[in-house]
């Protein structure tokens, strides 16, 4: 009986949170969960599973985009994180901080090539807006070449350079400059280039497109693209 009541109180606190959701944070996003079936309050998190507020257990397929490929509450990255904040609080973005440097270094040694530098960001759109403005401020050129069903974020560069029209309609006109061109599709690609071609960005592995490869003759293609046209090749 009390068992019954706690999972009726916790039932109750969920409707209200998931309410509350949708009224202050996003309905949309409330409306497409539940009709995905996955209108949770996520709960207890461990692992490769999550927990429901209620006490339903589901095996976490999506990690958050990647966030969590190491595993919800992995105890090193807990560990890292109370010592971070113990030793050092939140950091600062204006003097120079050994970690960041650290992190930097580390990163430059394991990546192919002779890359150095090491910009951080908060999400991918970030990254990909300060990758068009390097190569537009590198080269001193304003057009930027991207692929038809390419999705490079939500910012204002990377959102120009998203190839499906209904994630940018609502958010007309866009930053100007930006062509659209069929994925691995090299003679297009080619065609579109001008002398005022700054960059072309790419998906490696087209993602909400629908999981499309590159053939590594276009990525091998594109590269000679653009070293012959001093062009920026961004992969994102």
């Amino acid at each position: 009986m009390a068992g019954n009541k706690k999972r009726s109180e916790l039932e109750t606190l969920k409707a209200q949170a998931l309410a509350d959701f949708s009224k202050y944070v996003n309905p949309q996003k409330a409306r497409v969960l539940k009709n995905a079936g996955l209108d949770i309050i996520e709960g207890k998190r461990e692992g490769a599973c999550v927990w429901d507020i209620t006490g339903e257990k589901y095996i976490d397929c999506i990690t958050s985009a990647g966030s969590f490929n190491v595993g919800r509450r992995n105890p090193e990255i807990i560990q890292a994180l109370k010592k971070a904040l113990d030793e050092y609080d939140l950091g600062s973005f204006i003097v120079c901080s050994k970690q960041k440097a650290d992190l930097a270094k580390k990163l430059a040694e394991i990546t192919p090539g002779d890359l150095q530098y090491v910009t951080y960001g908060t999400g991918g759109g970030e990254a990909n807006d300060f990758a068009i403005k390097l190569a537009r401020g590198f080269t001193m050129k304003t057009e930027v070449i991207s692929t038809i069903k390419a999705y490079h974020g939500h910012t204002g560069f990377s959102l120009a350079a998203i190839g499906r029209d209904e994630y940018k309609k609502p958010f007309y006109p866009m930053v100007p400059g930006f062509k659209h061109v069929p994925y691995n599709d090299l003679q297009a690609a080619a065609d579109a280039i001008t002398n005022d071609t700054a960059a072309i960005i790419i998906e490696p592995v087209q993602g909400e497109g629908g999981i499309f490869p590159a053939t590594h003759d276009y990525l091998k293609g594109l590269r000679e693209l653009c070293d012959t046209n001093d062009m920026g090749l961004i992969f994102d």
